[in-house]
């Protein structure tokens, strides 16, 4: 079972709740963890383990130009649509999106296209002490080289690296934008983090329209859940209008600060808010079949 952990705004709280998810899914299933996050992936710095897996991978191409070939007849500079090409015939390759159009219009063949580095994709194996014993999971993520924007292709190479589990947990990036497209895309179950603020409860209803789209089913998780009364209540309100389950609700407490200083899961500190989190994943597994 493939579940998605999402929250179209940043900061709520997604990845401390993904952590937290992944020691009690790794303790009682066959379980693997996918860090989909590939701008800026800090479950690794959670989870240290053994390094399986360290891949470059080109998945875009940016132009280049043959001088022995070229006649200057400027062309490439007229039609490129992205302005990636100046008036010296030099090739900017953050904004170079590997179209081909100025291959095509070149009259002397004298631009090729040649595959760039896409970013790297990363897999580890996690041996992590936890509830008395040893647990055991693979964390794969991917970290994508500076400038690029092939982000959402990149998460699908991720996803293509995991193996059969009874089940993924996927953290997406913030957001909804390609790379957690790919993130969602296939999963199901997307577990929903939001926080009682208007930022968040706007994040949300986009979050839940592109999940909506792709027809995967909803629950939803309050974090922070005691910041604001007023907001709270709208949240739910929004959350019966769309008939989304909430699972469950996380206070606010200092403890939660703590375990990230240290780079710590919840549920492996003495943080009151353990206990919540536990009930959160007792609902979420009653939706496994």
């Amino acid at each position: 079972m493939n579940l998605a952990i999402a929250s179209g705004k940043g900061g709520v709280g997604k990845s401390t709740v993904a952590a937290s998810l992944a020691l009690l899914f790794a303790r009682d299933y066959s379980f693997q963890l996918i860090d989909a996050d590939v701008d800026c992936p800090d479950l690794h710095l959670i989870f240290p383990g053994k390094d399986l897996l360290n891949k470059p991978v080109h998945l875009s191409k940016v132009a280049e130009i043959d001088f022995s070939k070229c006649t200057r007849c400027m062309a490439c500079v007229e039609e490129c649509p992205f302005d990636a090409i100046d008036q010296k015939l030099r090739i900017d390759p953050v904004y170079c999106e590997g179209c081909g159009l100025c291959v095509h219009v070149c009259p002397e063949k004298a631009i090729s296209l040649k595959e760039r580095l896409t970013g790297v994709l990363k897999e580890r194996q996690v041996n992590y002490d936890f509830d008395s014993h040893t647990v055991s999971f693979n964390l794969i993520y991917g970290e994508l080289e500076p400038g690029q924007s092939s982000s959402g292709r990149l998460v699908d190479e991720l996803k293509k690296l995991g193996e059969e589990n009874e089940i993924t947990l996927i953290d997406s990036a913030a957001g909804v934008g390609c790379p957690v497209i790919s993130s969602i895309q296939g999963s199901d179950l997307a577990l929903l983090v939001t926080e009682p603020t208007p930022a968040a409860l706007d994040d949300l209803k986009r979050m839940s329209d592109l999940a909506n789209h792709f027809g995967i089913p909803q629950v939803l998780i309050i974090n922070k859940a005691d910041i604001s009364r007023e907001w709270n209540q709208r949240i739910k309100e929004f959350a019966v209008e769309r008939s989304i389950e909430i699972v469950g609700e996380i206070p606010f407490h200092d403890s939660a600060f703590k375990a990230l200083s240290q780079g710590k899961p919840l549920v492996a500190t003495n943080s009151p808010l353990k206990r919540d989190i536990i009930k959160i994943y007792k609902k979420v597994t009653s939706f496994i079949g």
